[in-house]
């Protein structure tokens, strides 16, 4: 069992997103909706923060005595990748500002805090100082300019106000400064949902005198196009006090639809298990197929939305099931994978983009040629004994449906 928490993309705040969000310049979210990254130096989110972490509590803390429990999700799917546009939120600005100055205890941050009522206390980090602040505004105009643009402000707090900053190339001199408070960004995020949830282990543990611990998996990646991977690779290093990566990681565009290239299955690696040193965990995959439509119900199911990972027949559903565990299974780096889901999709009213997703129809009975598949695939690899040397050479890549390697 893995308990759900949302620390932000599915946070259950109700202030007006705009105000704790991590926002660009235009006031555009980091992120659409359900799917937002914070901004974490906001105190909505800090206080938000240590209350999701609370929910462990309610039920007597049945979660964390739970022998079955064996960690927590954090949160699913936030967006990533140029967030260095997205430094604008309504108090990271400030954060960044008295970052410049090299004002580690984040006065500008505190008093927006201590106006909210929070008596969290956040500073920079340590080692994610500024090595060299800057001493004057004119050293920064000076440092900043460059053919791309000319920076002339009369003061630090004229650049949340004037909002011109951003990269404009890749040797644009402001990018060094950019890039390395977005890293601040994602410690931050990162220590705020550790920390918050280890202190109420703690806090149980103390109280009841039930010592628990469990696996924290990181926000469950998406995975996007190969450019916002290159950028999120760049930072990965910062999620490994996290103890499992997790990776929704669906086949897709057809012609793989029932299997990961290899060229795919690098990537994740380099990017999600070579930078954190991290085991993998696929919390989501799953495949659809056009001999499932039907309109016994509203909406009509349909395979819209899961048009690039959608095969012809619940055959090939099996042989797709069969294919991708029996290749994440010989992956010494993956630990474990969940099919999404158990029953076919609705989102909601007539037109809400429908799916075949489930293991069963509507009617609650096996799509048996996918479960006939799961059952013989699931037993096989309960006996398997994993290696660590295993290659990507070891799989016979032209095949569809794999055997597995004992």
């Amino acid at each position: 069992y893995i308990e759900w928490l949302n620390f932000a993309s599915e946070a259950d705040i109700n202030e007006p997103p705009t105000k704790w969000l991590a926002k660009d310049r235009f006031n555009k979210p980091m992120g659409a909706f359900t799917h937002y990254f914070p901004d974490v130096f906001s105190p909505i989110w800090q206080e938000h923060a240590v209350r999701e972490s609370r929910k462990l509590l309610e039920g007597d803390g049945w979660a964390l005595k739970n022998p079955e429990t064996i960690g927590y999700w954090t949160d699913n799917e936030w967006a990533y990748g140029d967030l260095y546009d997205f430094i604008w939120g309504d108090t990271a600005i400030h954060a960044f500002i008295d970052w410049l100055q090299g004002r580690n205890t984040l006065p500008s941050v505190d008093k927006l805090f201590e106006e909210s009522g929070s008596s969290i206390d956040l500073d920079v980090i340590n080692g994610f100082e500024k090595l060299i602040p800057y001493q004057s505004i004119a050293e920064l105009n000076e440092s900043w300019s460059s053919d791309y643009f000319t920076y002339n402000y009369r003061s630090f707090e004229q650049i949340a106000s004037e909002k011109d900053l951003l990269i404009r190339g890749h040797d644009d001199p402001v990018s060094q400064d950019i890039q390395q408070f977005v890293r601040l960004m994602y410690k931050l995020y990162v220590d705020t949902v550790i920390d918050n949830i280890r202190s109420v282990e703690a806090e149980f543990s103390k109280q009841t005198g039930h010592k628990t611990s469990h696996l924290i998996f990181s926000n469950r990646f998406s995975i996007d196009t190969p450019a916002a991977l290159s950028t999120i690779r760049k930072n990965m290093d910062l999620f490994n006090r996290f103890d499992v990566i997790a990776v929704n990681l669906y086949p897709g565009y057809n012609m793989s639809a029932g299997y990961y290239p290899r060229s795919l299955l690098k990537m994740i690696k380099q990017t999600f298990h070579d930078t954190t040193g991290k085991p993998l965990y696929i919390s989501e995959f799953g495949i659809a197929a056009e001999d499932a439509s039907h309109c016994d119900r509203e909406p009509c199911l349909s395979v819209r939305r899961w048009r690039p990972h959608t095969v012809t027949t619940q055959q090939e559903r099996g042989d797709a099931y069969e294919s991708i565990i029996s290749v994440l299974s010989n992956l010494p780096w993956v630990v474990g994978a969940n099919w999404f889901q158990w029953t076919n999709g609705y989102t909601g009213p007539r037109g809400s983009d429908p799916r075949n997703s489930g293991i069963v129809r509507d009617d609650d009975t096996f799509y048996e040629p996918l479960s006939r598949a799961m059952k013989k695939v699931n037993q096989q690899v309960s006996k398997m004994r994993r290696t660590k040397d295993f290659s990507y050479e070891d799989i016979n890549w032209p095949q569809t449906v794999i055997t597995i390697c004992e």
